[in-house]
């Protein structure tokens, strides 16, 4: 009996052990088939976006640049960001999806005109709620429009239909209050000006973010011109047009897309005439004036320029300017009346109407010549910056070199001098031209004298007979003497040689290349001035007799003619000199250098005037400096960009910025507001 009830026993726990391992197998199978059921839905369910990325794309006819699958309780919506691809518009777009589990859901699309490359807003809700966050959804895209090649929506209403297939995958994502679409508008001048544009910059948003190719639409409640009245915006989401009105008064302004819209008010005022004149010239085709980047030659002036009230306009007068094509004549700049101005060049401020004269001066060329080459020199010297005002006197003086002596000048020309007088006036009434010239001052002269005399003396004594030539002696012997005086032939053979003083040459020199300057002259010698050729170097060289004191004097500051650029007096060196002015005395050949330091205008501005300031202000620095440049918005005003003009300067829209000095730099900072 209890061998039975142990077997019994052993029979019971053997099946017990059977169930639990049975029992464990199907655990296991059952954790197993979990698994690759949450691996297949993590894959082809809620697969991320590093297995299966958003994708959106067409065959043709279209480009999708977003898509968005927004779920929440309530709905889920799809927002297709697309563009259109054609060459040609499109009419009244509209979207199918065919979604895997879901099937085909039509949607709405905006605007119902699209201009090539422009964009196209869908909107798609869903029948179903409660897509959980990352799941995917993929499918099929069905875009249809009506092409319109020749761009006129009304004839192409009644086209046939067009339809551009294409993919997408999208996850889903928490879907926010509305696919909001906002569009705004801003003027660069809420006070504008009659017939001056004024640029309009339409801004287009979609859930926050811009649109690059929405199509905007500009209108006003008056007549008015926009240019263009269809633009497209850009990565920034900005769509730019220029607003004219010739009308006085304030015009509300419209920027549409889709089915959003938004409007600004410019107010347009009368405009401030300027006019820009100079005096008269003859014989001049040359550029005379530069406004605001415009070249004008004496041609085209007077000019007149309708501006806004306070703008500001960048104005410069040329100088010089040739006369004729023959290089001995020209017009310089004297002075500048009008406008309240007072520079060559600069800012002008549209006040009031008024009119600009720039006042020119004619210059002649007086052109100094030797003959023969190398036989002396002439004061002004040859080969100089010899021009002059009209109807100046000019002083002229010849010098001989050794072995020669002057002889005359030979004049051509209104006011010139012929004669030979070694030192004469010029009137500088026209171009003239002055020829020194001189010859050897070494000849020999041959003289022949032939005498005949016969004198006979006879006395009671005896005779001698004495033979003179040119000097005689006579000798006598007795008192009786007899004196005969033959012919004599006398040949006599001079040489005249002229005393001639030494003379010396003293070179003066600028270290720079330099232009042509205000005021015109770098150096001075016995009170006259010379300046520099445009772009080349000053050099001048004087013949002095050896002994001689001749006043000097270098100039402090010259300033180019258009006041970008400046040359400052550093020192002196050569020929004993150590002072920027003083006299030197003609000792030897020597060459005397003055030394100019370059300096380079930064010239700082805002626009508009009182938006904000800039720092460093307008200074003059040395070639190769580095400076950083800054601004401070005013309040009520964005700081937009940089606009600048010269070697190493900078443009774009970083409020500070590290330039170099290659050369004149102006930088103005641009707001808006």
């Amino acid at each position: 009996m209890i061998g039975k009830i142990s077997a019994y026993k052993d029979f019971k726990n053997g099946r017990k052990g059977q169930s639990a391992l049975e029992y464990f197998l199907v655990y296991i199978w059952a954790l197993l088939l979990a698994s690759i059921v949450a691996i297949l839905l993590y894959i082809f369910i809620f697969a991320p976006s590093a297995i299966a990325p958003n994708s959106c794309s067409f065959a043709y006819g279209a480009y999708c640049q977003d898509m968005i699958l927004g779920s929440n309780s309530i709905s889920s919506k799809i927002a297709l960001f697309l563009t259109n691809t054609q060459q040609y518009p499109i009419l009244n777009p509209q979207v199918s999806l065919n979604i895997s589990n879901i099937g085909i859901v039509n949607g709405k699309c905006l605007p119902s005109y699209v201009l090539p490359g422009g964009a196209i807003i869908c909107n798609v809700t869903l029948p179903t709620t409660a897509i959980s966050t990352g799941t995917l959804v993929s499918g099929k895209l069905y875009l249809s429009a009506i092409p319109c090649p020749s761009g006129n929506a009304t004839a192409c209403t009644s086209g046939q239909r067009q339809t551009y297939i294409g993919n997408f995958n999208s996850h889903a994502s928490p879907l926010l209050a509305g696919t909001t679409l906002s569009i705004s508008i801003s003027a660069a001048n809420s006070t504008a000006t009659i017939g001056i544009p004024d640029e309009l910059i339409a801004t287009v948003k979609l859930l926050g973010y811009p649109i690059s190719g929405a199509t905007v639409n500009f209108t006003a409640n008056k007549t008015v011109k926009f240019n263009p009245s269809v633009a497209t915006t850009d990565s920034s989401g900005d769509a730019y047009t220029e607003l004219t009105s010739l009308q006085q008064g304030k015009i509300k302004v419209y920027a549409s897309f889709g089915n959003v819209s938004a409007n600004t008010t410019i107010k347009f005022l009368q405009p401030v005439y300027i006019t820009f004149n100079v005096s008269k010239m003859y014989n001049t085709a040359q550029t005379v004036l530069v406004v605001d980047g415009s070249q004008y030659s004496y041609i085209n002036l007077p000019v007149t320029f309708a501006y806004a009230q306070n703008s500001k306009h960048s104005y410069a007068f040329y100088s010089p300017i040739p006369q004729g094509s023959a290089g001995n004549a020209r017009y310089v700049y004297y002075s500048i009346s009008g406008c309240d101005l007072n520079a060559q060049q600069g800012v002008l401020i549209a006040k009031y109407n008024c009119t600009v004269t720039a006042t020119y001066k004619p210059q002649y060329y007086l052109s100094m010549v030797v003959s023969p080459s190398g036989a002396g020199s002439t004061f002004p010297p040859t080969q100089e910056n010899n021009w002059y005002y009209s109807s100046s006197l000019v002083h002229i003086s010849a010098l001989p070199a050794h072995g020669y002596i002057f002889q005359d000048w030979v004049g051509i020309g209104d006011g010139s001098y012929t004669g030979n007088s070694i030192t004469a006036t010029v009137v500088m009434n026209s171009p003239i031209t002055e020829q020194a010239n001189f010859y050897s001052t070494t000849s020999t002269t041959s003289t022949t004298t032939s005498t005949t005399t016969s004198t006979t003396i006879t006395t009671s004594t005896t005779s001698t007979t004495t033979s003179t030539t040119i000097t005689t002696s006579t000798t006598s012997t007795t008192t009786s003497t007899t004196i005969t005086t033959s012919t004599t032939s006398t040949t006599t053979s001079t040489t005249i040689t002229a005393i001639v003083q030494p003379t010396v040459q003293v070179t003066f020199i600028i270290n720079t290349t330099c232009y042509y300057s205000t005021p015109p002259s770098m150096l001075y010698v016995d009170g006259y001035g010379y300046g520099c050729q445009g772009g080349g170097t000053l050099i001048n060289t004087f013949t002095w007799y050896i002994g001689t004191n001749h006043t000097y004097s270098f100039n402090s500051t010259v300033y180019t003619t258009n006041n970008y650029q400046r040359f400052y007096y550093s020192h002196v060196s050569g020929c004993g000199l150590t002072a920027q002015s003083g006299t030197i005395t003609a000792n030897s050949n020597c060459t005397v250098t003055g030394y100019y330091t370059t300096q380079y205008l930064l010239s700082m501005a805002t626009s508009p005037s009182g938006a904000g300031t800039v720092n460093p202000g307008t200074e003059w620095l040395n070639p190769g400096t580095s400076v950083t440049i800054s601004e401070t918005q005013n309040s009520g005003y964005t700081f937009n960009y940089w606009v600048g003009r010269g070697s190493g300067s900078y443009s774009g829209n970083s409020p500070s910025k590290t330039i170099t000095l290659n050369g004149p730099i102006v930088e103005t900072a641009n707001y808006s507001t």
